[in-house]
């Protein structure tokens, strides 16, 4: 009984369980919640701030920072976003229905804000509540009744949109401000520094391990010749 299975098989299986295996476990984004604002500036550049102090207009989506940022609430009640100043003097912005939800969209590796929630008399309230990014990572930030508290985000691939909403609907989502921002060090806007995506990665190991494959079959003496000790001179593919 042969202990190993031939070269060839044996190539061509080690191949194949390597490319299946790459299927197996797709790329997952990944990134860094910031609940210090010093920290989250120290990983990123050119950043951009909107604090809401102007006219928000009319509409039920409101168009910021050039258009790069649309802000709307959603839910069955109430469709356009209320502004005060609450009890710290701070301008916000805020759903107009404490079971509604605050929806950001945009598209960018970083993003900060100064997030609360406010009673009916626009006072900051001590609860929580979640932001979810598009990529579907959560975070679940206590919020402080003096001031509006700060969250950052930066992610290894753009961010399109973020919700956010109250565990228990306890006061109207509130948000002080909001930021966009690049990695620190990346001089492109458009993001060349983007990993490729799951599809293409999978396309190219699948390509590459064919080949190797048909290389492995059609040569006359064995690859890797010698670096084995069942394979001889004389094995022939």
């Amino acid at each position: 009984m042969h202990c190993f299975a031939s070269p060839r098989a044996w190539y061509v299986g080690v191949l194949t369980g390597c490319t299946l295996g790459m299927f197996g476990y797709p790329a997952v984004a990944q990134g860094t919640w910031y609940t210090s604002k010093a920290a989250w500036l120290a990983a990123v550049t050119s950043v951009r701030t909107d604090t809401f102090s102007d006219s928000l207009g009319r509409g039920r989506i409101l168009n910021r920072l050039g258009g790069d940022l649309q802000i709307w609430e959603e839910g069955p009640n109430g469709t356009t976003l209320y502004r005060g100043v609450n009890n710290a003097g701070e301008g916000f912005i805020s759903v107009n229905q404490q079971s509604n939800v605050l929806n950001l969209k945009f598209n960018s590796f970083a993003f900060a804000g100064y997030f609360g929630v406010v009673d009916v008399n626009d006072q900051l309230l001590n609860t929580s509540l979640m932001v979810t990014t598009s990529d579907g990572i959560p975070y679940t930030l206590d919020l402080s009744a003096s001031a509006g508290t700060f969250l950052g985000y930066f992610g290894d691939a753009p961010i399109t949109w973020i919700t956010v909403e109250q565990p228990t609907a306890s006061g109207y989502l509130a948000l002080n401000s909001f930021s966009l921002a690049k990695p620190a060090g990346d001089v492109s806007a458009a993001g060349e520094n983007v990993a490729p995506e799951p599809g293409t990665r999978e396309l190219v190991i699948l390509g590459t391990a064919a080949g190797l494959a048909f290389i492995i079959i059609k040569r006359k003496r064995p690859l890797f010749a010698g670096l084995f000790p069942w394979q001889s001179s004389r094995d022939s593919f």
